[in-house]
């Protein structure tokens, strides 16, 4: 019996991050083989019991896995994201720090790290005071962005000079901050790059929530994500406001964003390249590019924390390194092709 790659195809990039996540598991210092690595996972889920040493459940339950989790729920939501904002926007450079969601995130942060267990009276959590002033920050962002620009009738160029002027603001108060307290410099540096180093079971539960919600309204809405990228006078015609309905589609796009970078960091290229990836594997298509893109971001942010934990072990090397290395000689090349495709 012979299958079409368009009915296998969603099947394999859906089971493609359950694999490497446990793939993922059995990297780093600690010597542990992909089948430990798989038992441990079982016996956690209460499906057997191995007889696994305690130090090696640790490693793989306490330590391993929340990042790795964390990477692919990050991944999933960055691409998602990314794919949404290259249809409302109908731009295929779009991405998802386009309205300053990063800035906002990343002076938050300065502001934990530099005034740290002094906020609110040292009461910040269990997720830590780095991640909700980052969120915060982010979503003040949106906020700020939506507030400075005013109502939108699907032409969304105010909204992208107010997120370019706020981030500008936002990062010239990153900058200030930096040179009145230089010894706090490579921590924000190391957070602004994005890692996945400090995940928590906490972080990942919050985060995988937020993330599946919103990529949930995103999908359930994907018919009307496809008529949008169509263009402002097809939307009016086939009933759809496509002020009103953009306008949703960002900000569902930037909370879920917002969400990842709090516990991540910056980490770039992911919603630029991957929709692109996925659109040449199963088209256009909203109702089937959504969920193709959640699952190639979550496998692509796997595959960087591997690399970010292994290549120079025992140091690290940050997951937005990885990503701009891979992203950039991928924008060459898409920038190569249209110029040719522009020549013909």
């Amino acid at each position: 019996m012979r299958f079409s790659a368009n009915r296998t195809l969603p099947g394999i990039l859906l089971l493609l991050p359950a694999v490497l996540i446990f793939v993922s598991a059995a990297f780093g210092a600690a010597d542990i083989s992909f089948m430990t690595a798989v038992k441990a996972v079982i016996e956690q889920l209460g499906f057997g019991d191995f007889g696994l040493p305690d130090t090696v459940k640790l490693i793989i339950i306490s330590i391993r896995l929340p990042r790795i989790l964390l990477a692919a729920i990050a991944g999933a939501g960055l691409a998602a994201a990314g794919a949404v904002f290259q249809a409302v926007f109908q731009n295929p450079l779009a991405e998802p720090y386009l309205l300053g969601v990063s800035s906002g995130a990343s002076l938050g942060a300065t502001i934990a790290i530099i005034f740290g267990a002094g906020l609110l009276g040292g009461r910040l959590g269990s997720l830590g005071g780095i991640t909700l002033f980052a969120f915060a920050g982010a979503v003040l962002t949106i906020l700020l962005v939506i507030g400075v620009s005013g109502r939108t009738r699907g032409d969304f160029s105010g909204l992208l000079l107010g997120g370019i002027a706020i981030g500008y603001i936002f990062q010239a108060g990153i900058s200030f901050l930096m040179m009145l307290n230089q010894d706090k410099v490579d921590r924000i540096v190391f957070w602004m790059m994005g890692s996945f180093s400090f995940s928590t079971w906490d972080k990942v539960k919050l985060t995988a929530v937020i993330v599946s919600i919103c990529i949930f309204l995103i999908q359930l809405n994907a018919s009307k994500l496809n008529i949008l990228s169509l263009g402002t006078d097809e939307a009016h015609s086939l009933g759809i406001n496509p002020g009103r309905t953009g306008l949703f589609f960002l900000l569902v796009s930037c909370f879920l964003t917002a969400a990842v970078v709090s516990v991540s960091g910056i980490i770039g290229f992911v919603g630029l390249i991957i929709p692109h990836l996925m659109r040449l594997l199963t088209g256009p298509d909203h109702r089937k590019l959504i969920p193709a893109s959640a699952a190639g971001g979550a496998s692509l942010l796997i595959l960087a924390d591997i690399a970010a934990r292994s290549l120079m072990a025992p140091r690290e090397i940050p997951v937005g390194v990885i990503t701009a290395f891979i992203g950039g000689p991928f924008f060459l090349i898409m920038l190569g092709r249209k110029r040719r495709e522009s020549i013909r």
